[in-house]
């Protein structure tokens, strides 16, 4: 859990919202996507301690399909993964982290260095619109 600036919590929590209506739309009506901005526990997983990734998608029966953690520019880090991404990846679920476009080869080659298998999405803001794209697979 990484401590933020208030401007990029805002931006986390913004990147969260933008890319829970992107998946609704994707996911249609057999999914449900249920998110915990800003430290929020209103959904959580795991098998031994309960965890809160940004981002749950869940098929009808309520088994979890994905788990997405949002981060921004300052949270993409050897600490974050350590903390919270190699347990995430470890929970057997498809692992996505959501990066800025600009920290996308760092997060890649953090994962590398730690053996966490993710998915890295990017997202860019411009202009008060958030564009999510680039889809690698460490």
């Amino acid at each position: 859990m990484a401590i933020r600036l208030p401007k990029l919590q805002s931006e986390h929590d913004y990147v969260i919202k933008a890319a829970e209506i992107k998946y609704k739309q994707f996911r249609n009506l057999n999914y449900t996507v249920t998110t915990n901005p800003n430290q929020q526990h209103n959904l959580g997983i795991g098998k031994q301690n309960t965890v809160y990734p940004d981002i749950i998608i869940t098929n009808t029966l309520g088994v979890v399909t994905s788990i997405i953690e949002v981060e921004t520019i300052d949270s993409v880090s050897e600490t974050e993964a350590k903390i919270q991404w190699k347990e995430y990846a470890d929970l057997g679920y498809p692992f996505y982290l959501l990066v800025p476009e600009k920290s996308a080869i760092d997060a890649r080659m953090i994962c590398l260095r730690n053996k966490i298998q993710a998915r890295v999405i990017t997202y860019n803001i411009e202009e008060g619109s958030i564009l999510m794209d680039n889809l690698y697979v460490v």
